[in-house]
């Protein structure tokens, strides 16, 4: 028997879900298996170390990204 045990976070686990049951299909196919689903709720620091480490946000800190200034304001909040 093969044991899984997977961590879900939203549709992905560390590849996407479609991929990950179809190797569970396959593996069925062999023999019997049973998958554990952990649905635990993570630590906001770990979501933000996770898109931390994605780099999706990394184009933020090119130089032409920097075109505003503080002359931009057109209205001081106080």
């Amino acid at each position: 028997m093969l044991n899984i045990t997977a961590n879900k976070i939203s549709s992905s686990i560390v590849l996407p879900i479609d991929q990950f049951d179809s190797l569970v299909e396959q593996a069925r196919k062999a023999g019997e298996v049973s998958v554990e689903e952990v649905n635990d709720d993570l630590a906001i620091e770990v979501l933000m170390k996770l898109q931390e480490a994605s780099g999706a946000f990394d184009f933020l800190n090119a130089p032409e990204e920097n075109i505003y200034s503080v002359n931009d304001v057109k209205i001081r909040y106080r």
